[in-house]
């Protein structure tokens, strides 16, 4: 049982789905009221997807795929990159209780060091205010190798060399996820803001990116509100959206 207000107190285990997030977006045409806080998890994603339509890879049973349904009416569309934050947040803290060097690589992937380990996929139904939120959240947690569709990729497991019990993790993520949920509903968005930089990967620091097909080097020094990340390239600033702008690793 979730230690929690409403984040999982309502959970479906499925053995196999294609996505949770596109099964939990089936469920809600059918069950049009199910109640904020709803948890998809499924042993065994088939067609997990990530930011830009990218695959998610999964092995059966090793990591944890998770989706939520968030009904935050409070925000206006242009609101909705602060839920980003208060989403990314609460993986990042939920990861870090294993792994304590942990990041937040923009807009929404944990890395710890140069290895991903999390992903967040948010989908959501807007008019006036935001009706609707589908939260899928993927974290590597004991898979040990990964295909080289996925160079970066790297688990808890693999990186701590222990075991985690799956479901211990799920409880500490839904407590972290209402946390972060409940402070962006109760209007501290400064703060988060904040604590989004506070573990942002380089922040403040020279990294090297790729724009159009050519390299450069820039320093990361903020994302806005509309959730571009703002980069300095040799006193030029410039701000860049999701898919404009990919990171350059060794």
């Amino acid at each position: 049982m979730s230690h929690t207000l409403f984040i999982g107190k309502r959970h479906i285990r499925l053995a196999s789905a294609d996505s949770t997030n596109n099964w939990l977006k089936g469920y809600l045409e059918v069950h049009p009221t199910a109640p904020e806080g709803l948890a998809i998890t499924a042993s065994d994603q088939t067609n997990g997807r990530g930011q830009s339509g990218k695959r998610w890879e999964s092995a059966p049973g090793l990591n944890l795929a998770v989706s939520y349904l968030l009904r935050p009416t409070f925000l206006a569309p242009a609101g909705m990159f602060t839920l980003n934050k208060a989403i990314a947040l609460a993986v990042r803290d939920t990861v870090a209780e294993f792994l304590p060097e942990t990041r937040i690589k923009w807009p929404n992937d944990i890395f710890s060091g140069n290895h991903k380990v999390a992903g967040i996929l948010i989908e959501s139904s807007v008019n006036s205010r935001v009706q609707w939120v589908v939260a899928g959240i993927g974290i590597n947690v004991n898979q040990m190798k990964f295909g080289p569709e996925a160079p970066r990729a790297g688990s808890i497991a693999a990186i701590s060399g222990h075991k985690i019990h799956i479901d211990d993790l799920l409880q500490k993520l839904h407590i972290h996820l209402e946390h972060h949920y409940l402070r962006l509903r109760a209007g501290h968005d400064a703060d988060m803001h904040q604590a989004y930089l506070d573990h942002l990967m380089a922040y403040q620091q020279s990294f090297r990116f790729i724009h159009d097909n050519q390299s450069f080097q820039g320093v990361l020094t903020g994302v806005d509100p509309e959730g571009r990340m703002i980069v300095d390239m040799n006193g030029k600033i410039t701000s860049f959206a999701m898919g404009e702008i990919t990171w350059e690793f060794d």
